[in-house]
């Protein structure tokens, strides 16, 4: 085999081991378990809970003490003030 087609492949099966790689450690780079615990809305204020829900499960200090059990169903204010935690004062 000539010279320039083994460098061809080598270059060729190191792009590809690459490739994978980073496939691979991207897909594995996932929080597990946040979204199967989540309630699943059914109207417009059940979907902007639930984005209150998912932002602060993801920026919140306290979000390991957020009860995603609340009920979906209340009104977006209130539903952000039973979210926030009582040791928070900076959170209106």
């Amino acid at each position: 085999m000539p010279i320039l087609f083994k460098s061809k492949i080598r270059v060729l099966v190191k792009t590809l081991f690459t490739l994978l790689v980073i496939i691979g450690v991207y897909g594995s780079c996932k929080k597990e378990g946040v979204n199967s615990l989540l309630p699943v809305p059914v109207d417009s204020i059940q979907t902007i809970n639930k984005w209150v829900l998912d932002s602060m499960m993801h920026y919140y200090y306290y979000s390991n003490s957020i009860n995603s059990s609340i009920s979906l169903n209340d009104n977006t204010d209130s539903y952000f003030k039973k979210l926030i935690n009582p040791a928070d004062r900076f959170s209106w």
